[in-house]
Order: structure tokens, then C-alpha cells, then sequence
């Protein structure tokens, strides 16, 4: 018997790329399933696309975290298997020939979960080459939340995702999933095509600044994140850096000053060079000049994710005065 299946797509002004969501379920999938669009504090035609494909539509008026755009729209899904697809992807022959597969042979009574990451997009960008595309082939701990195919028994015992995380509710889904003994498996057939990925400096600076919110919600999770801690560094460089220079305009600290913006500089360089190397293991000496740029581009966003959380407790700690 083949499992009944729904879809949840959590949609936030998606209008120019639902569409091509939409239709790649409807090119590649022979059986359809229940497809339910979470328009997620839309000010854009979102609702407008969903419903010129005949989507189920849940509307949330004020804009929520992807974990709770995600819950919201399990709440109408009435499939064994559950599916959750980012606006921003688009499925591929492969993935409807593998999800169709799964459907005929899994147990929708199993705790089981599955899926893969992204895929850069069909025309890609410097960046995504030179980033996304190596990024991707590192081994991962979990599942990108855009690509999640999860049995209905396996969420219920989950509960759903953790509305209280803005980022990184993917990476706590699938960690939750192993320690409740759920079938976690990576598929490599269900492959996404990522037609969200940054294609500039300046979009790709606003998602690392928004994906780093996750590592500073308190102390405990700054601790444990090693990004959030080498983040920190880059930070401490940085103002020494820009502080001794400032110093040796205003013709301050003479020959010490000159000492520690040197050796900021080069503590930057260094850091650079190591995390790039470490991060990409597998590049060629050729090909890592370019993703080391990247990566100082990443630190940067990374950097401004730090400074809105500062900012925020300070200012929390200024109302309470």
C-alpha cells in the first residue's frame, strides 16, 4: 500500500520563486500529493501563486520563525508521510523518482527521517561555486530543513519543530530524531535545487547575518557553537585592528601602535587562511585565494550577527534600569 503523503511549504514573500517550486512538483510527480503553502506574514502574492496551483493555504498574519510557519501547517496535513520543502527549492526527476520509491516501501508507523541538502541553483553564481557547491559535499549532522521527508509518527514524537529558534531548527529537529531512535538516513537521490542562494556579496553577507542568530540566543549556546567562538575572535581582532589604526592617525602610541596593528593584521590573515583550510580540506591551493575572500565575507556576516545580539541585550538591560 502507498503511503498518503503532505507537503508543507513555509512561504515568507515568496512570490518569485513559489512558483518555481510548484511547478516542479507538478512536471516531476505522478502521484500528487496533499500540497499545503504556509504564507507566512506575506505582503507579496505568495497566497496568489498557492492558489494558482490549488495549494492548501494557511495564512499567518504577522511574520514567524520557519519552525513555527512549518507546525502551523502540519496542523492540515493529513498525509502518513511528511514532507517539508523551502519555498526556495525546486525537486528534480531524481528526488520525485526517490520520494515515490519511499512511499511504496516505508512503514508510516516507523520513526524515520530523511532527506539531503541543497543543491546549488540551475544557474549559479560565483559564489555558490566557489561556497555552496564544496560546502554541500562536507559531511553533515543533519538534514537542510528545506529537504526533510519525515514520517507523521515520527514529528508527533519529535513535537514538531522548536518555535523558539529562529536558525537552526533543522539541525535541532535532526539531532532530536537520532536520540529518539528515529531511521535517520541521508538520501543523495533526493536531490533540491537551491534557487535561494546568495548571488552577490551583499545577499550573501545578509544570510550569514541572519543564519548566526542561532549561536547567541545565551551563553550556553554561544559556548558550544565553535563559529560563534571563532566569531568572537575575529571580532577582538577587528577592533584592535581598526583601533590601533585610528591611533596612528591621531599620532597616539607611536611605535606599539604600529606593532598592534600589524599583528592584527596578520592574527586575521591567519585565522583566515586556518579556517578556510580546515573548513575545506579537499579545495585545490588554486581554488582557495577565492573562498578564502568568502570566508572573510562569512566572518563578516557572522560578526553583525554578534553585534544584534549585543545590542539587543543592551538594550533589554536598559529598560529594566
Amino acid at each position: 500500500m502507498v503511503s498518503s503523503s503532505s507537503i508543507v511549504i513555509p512561504a515568507h514573500n515568496e512570490q518569485d520563486f513559489l512558483h518555481g517550486l510548484l511547478s516542479s512538483l507538478e512536471k516531476h510527480l505522478s502521484v500528487k500529493p496533499q500540497v499545503i503553502v504556509v504564507a507566512n506574514g506575506c505582503t507579496d502574492n505568495t497566497v496568489d501563486v498557492a492558489r494558482q496551483f490549488a495549494c492548501e493555504i494557511v495564512e499567518i498574519e504577522q511574520k514567524q520563525n520557519p519552525s513555527t510557519a512549518r507546525n502551523s501547517g502540519v496542523k492540515k496535513a493529513t498525509g502518513d508521510v511528511l514532507v517539508f520543502l523551502d519555498a526556495d527549492v525546486e525537486i528534480t526527476e531524481s528526488w520525485a523518482q526517490a520520494f515515490t520509491e519511499l512511499l511504496e516501501s516505508c512503514n508510516p508507523e516507523e520513526l524515520f527521517i530523511t532527506g539531503d541538502q541543497y543543491h546549488i541553483s540551475k544557474q549559479p553564481s560565483w559564489i555558490e561555486h566557489s561556497w555552496f557547491e564544496p560546502l554541500r559535499a562536507l559531511p553533515k549532522s543533519y538534514i537542510n530543513g528545506g529537504n526533510i521527508i519525515v514520517s507523521a509518527s515520527a514529528y508527533k514524537a519529535l513535537n514538531g519543530f522548536d518555535e523558539e529558534l529562529e536558525t537552526g531548527e533543522d539541525v535541532d529537529f535532526c539531532l532530536r530524531a537520532k536520540r529518539q531512535g528515529a531511521n535517520y538516513s541521508v538520501d543523495p537521490r533526493l536531490v533540491t535545487l537551491h534557487e535561494g542562494f546568495p548571488k552577490d556579496t551583499k545577499n550573501f553577507l545578509r544570510r550569514e547575518r541572519w543564519h548566526g542568530k542561532g549561536d547567541y540566543k545565551d551563553l550556553s549556546t554561544f559556548l558550544r557553537s565553535k563559529t560563534a567562538l571563532v566569531t568572537a575572535a575575529f571580532f577582538v581582532l577587528h577592533l584592535l585592528l581598526f583601533g590601533s589604526l585610528l591611533a596612528f592617525f591621531i599620532g597616539i602610541g607611536g611605535e606599539n601602535t604600529q606593532r598592534v596593528f600589524i599583528v592584527s593584521l596578520l592574527s586575521v590573515f591567519c585565522l583566515i587562511v586556518l579556517t578556510t583550510v580546515m573548513r575545506f580540506k579537499s579545495l585545490t591551493i588554486i581554488s582557495k585565494p577565492l573562498v578564502m575572500v568568502i570566508q572573510y565575507l562569512y566572518f563578516i556576516g557572522r560578526m553583525r550577527s554578534m553585534i544584534d545580539a549585543l545590542g539587543a541585550r543592551i538594550g533589554k538591560k536598559s529598560v529594566y534600569k
